[in-house]
């Protein structure tokens, strides 16, 4: 029998991958030989962008009750609720960007034959399933989602150091919808809302004089027809 032993460079890979985008990963499997030059690369996909409701208050209250303790209480009770987020992403086949405090950043692209439509009704689906993530201290969740042409940048490469990030206008979108919504809310875009209409996945609702800022969806069945959505309109 051979040794079935993992090599350490190959158990190092695997734990440096962890701390590492899907897309840093992939982009060395088929280079190996690393980064030469900045890159930019252009995709299409849908973006998810969640925030933690309740952080401050719980980080305030676990320090009255456990002073000192309450820090280490507090990162236990953030990753735990994490824990959870990055399972219905991994689930849903969605790829984790980035952790920005309290806040987590996920992508669906199109890879393979997978659509832009398919990766909006992944990142519904998935938004959909995070809120019904229950945790011990009630934190709540803030989504909002965007779809569109995405930009990945590698820049860098001073000593050897390059940092990887995504760029363009479906993170506005998601930043802006997760701004209109309350804990509890997954908001969708203008453009995500529209991508839905004109693939016949939704109900159109006429807004004769009023733009729709933000669209709130309240559920969304496994064929991607959409049931109930509240509209959000800042001017109304």
């Amino acid at each position: 029998m051979g040794d079935s032993k993992i090599s350490p460079h190959t158990s190092a890979a695997s734990f440096l991958s962890s701390f590492i985008p899907d897309a840093v990963v992939r982009r060395f499997r088929f280079s190996p030989t690393g980064v030469k030059h900045q890159e930019i690369d252009e995709i299409k996909g849908a973006v998810l962008f969640a925030d933690i409701s309740g952080f401050t208050p719980l980080a305030e209250r676990l320090y009255r009750t456990h002073q000192q303790a309450g820090n280490e209480l507090l990162t236990a009770a953030i990753n735990d609720y994490f824990d959870l987020l990055v399972h219905q992403t991994l689930g849903f086949g969605g790829e984790v960007v980035k952790f920005l405090g309290d806040a987590v950043m996920i992508v669906w692209n199109e890879v393979g034959s997978q659509s832009l439509e398919k990766c909006a009704e992944l990142a519904a689906q998935c938004a959909l399933r995070m809120q019904e993530c229950k945790n011990k201290h009630d934190l709540k969740l803030k989504v909002g989602l965007g779809v569109g042409t995405l930009y990945e940048i590698i820049v860098g490469g001073v000593n050897g150091r390059w940092e990887y990030f995504i760029a363009g206008d479906p993170l506005n979108q998601a930043f802006n919808a997760e701004h209109d919504a309350d804990p509890n809310d997954v908001m969708l875009s203008p453009t995500f809302y529209e991508l839905l209409l004109s693939a016949g996945l939704g109900p159109k609702i006429e807004r004769k004089s009023k733009e729709i800022v933000s669209v709130k969806l309240k559920s969304l069945k496994d064929t991607l027809d959409i049931g109930m959505l509240g509209y959000l309109d800042k001017r109304s």
